[in-house]
C-alpha cells in the first residue's frame, strides 16, 4: 500500500424516508445504500491497510435510532441497527490485528437537517461530539476498549420530588 491510515471516522447519513407507508422504493434503496452499504464499503476500503498495519481506529457516529425504535423512522432505524450489528460483528475479528472500532450513538444535533425544530438550540453542539470523537480517536485512550457510547442531550429536568418515608 502507498498510504497508512491510523483513523478512520464515518460521519455521514440519509434520513428522508419518513414512515414507511409513505416512503418510495427507491428513497428507501438510497438511505439504506447510504446509512449501510457506503458505510461498510469505505470501512472494506482501509480495512486491509490497518490490518497490515496491525492497527488503526474505525469511528463510526451512529444515531441513537441503532440502539433503539425511532417511531415513524423504521428505514432509518433498521440502517442504524445494521451496522450496529455489522460493527459488533467485526469487533472481535479486528481486535485480533489491533484495530479498535467505536460506535458513537448520538441524539439529535444541531445540523441542516434539525433546523425546522423548535428545540433546535437545546440540541447536541457538532463542536461538542467532533472534540469528543477526536480525543478517542488519538493514542491518549488507546489502553481503553470503548465499543459504543451514546452522546444524549442534556435537558434540564425538573428535580426530583421528595419521598416520604
Amino acid at each position: 500500500h502507498l498510504y497508512k491510515v491510523k483513523h478512520l471516522i464515518l460521519c455521514h447519513g440519509d434520513h428522508n424516508t419518513g414512515t414507511f407507508a409513505d416512503a418510495t422504493w427507491p428513497a428507501i434503496l438510497s438511505e439504506l445504500s447510504t446509512n449501510t452499504l457506503a458505510s461498510i464499503q469505505i470501512i472494506y476500503s482501509v480495512y486491509s491497510t490497518m490490518r497490515e498495519q496491525r492497527r488503526g481506529t474505525i469511528i463510526h457516529m451512529n444515531s441513537v435510532a441503532g440502539k433503539r425504535y425511532a417511531p415513524g423512522e423504521a428505514v432509518y432505524s433498521a440502517s442504524k441497527h445494521a451496522m450496529a450489528g455489522f460493527l459488533q460483528t467485526l469487533r472481535p475479528e479486528a481486535k485480533q490485528y489491533k484495530i479498535r472500532i467505536m460506535d458513537v450513538f448520538i441524539g439529535a444535533v444541531q445540523t441542516g437537517m434539525t433546523n425546522s425544530r423548535n428545540d433546535s438550540n437545546s440540541l447536541i453542539r457538532p463542536v461538542d461530539v467532533a472534540k469528543l470523537v477526536f480525543r478517542l480517536a488519538t493514542d491518549e485512550y488507546a489502553s481503553l476498549q470503548v465499543d459504543e457510547i451514546t452522546l444524549s442531550r442534556w435537558l434540564d429536568l425538573p428535580p426530583a420530588i421528595p419521598r416520604h418515608v
